[in-house]
C-alpha cells in the first residue's frame, strides 16, 4: 500500500478498486435520486444486489424511521414511528404484510 498515493503497488489491483470505487458512487447518487436517504444499510443491500428499500410501502418507511432515529430530534423520530405504527395497522387492516410502491395508484 502506497499511503501517499492512495494506492495499491499493483496497477491491476488498482483498476480492481477504481472500478468498485465508481460502482459504489453510482449507486450511492442512484439511491440518493431515488430515496432522497441513504443509510449504511440501504447501500450494502444495494451492492449485494438485494435492495428491497425502495419496493416496498413498510420495508422504506422503517428505514426512514430509523434514519429519523438516528439523526433527527427526538420528538421528530417518535412522530415518525407513531405515523409508522399507524401506517403499519391500516396495512394489515387490509390483510397484507406489506404494499409494492408499484401496486399504489390513485383510485
Amino acid at each position: 500500500w502506497n499511503a501517499k498515493k492512495g494506492e495499491v503497488r499493483n496497477a491491476r489491483d488498482n483498476g480492481r478498486l477504481a472500478s468498485f470505487l465508481a460502482e459504489v458512487k453510482d449507486k450511492y447518487n442512484s439511491l440518493l435520486t431515488t430515496n432522497g436517504i441513504i443509510t449504511v444499510e440501504m447501500l450494502k443491500a444495494v451492492l449485494k444486489d438485494k435492495d428491497t428499500t425502495g419496493r416496498f410501502l413498510l420495508n422504506f418507511g422503517d428505514t426512514i424511521v430509523e434514519w429519523y432515529r438516528t439523526s433527527k430530534a427526538r420528538q421528530t423520530f417518535l412522530h415518525k414511528r407513531t405515523w409508522q405504527k399507524n401506517l403499519r395497522a391500516f396495512v394489515h387492516s387490509l390483510d397484507k404484510d406489506d404494499i409494492a410502491f408499484e401496486d399504489i395508484n390513485e383510485n
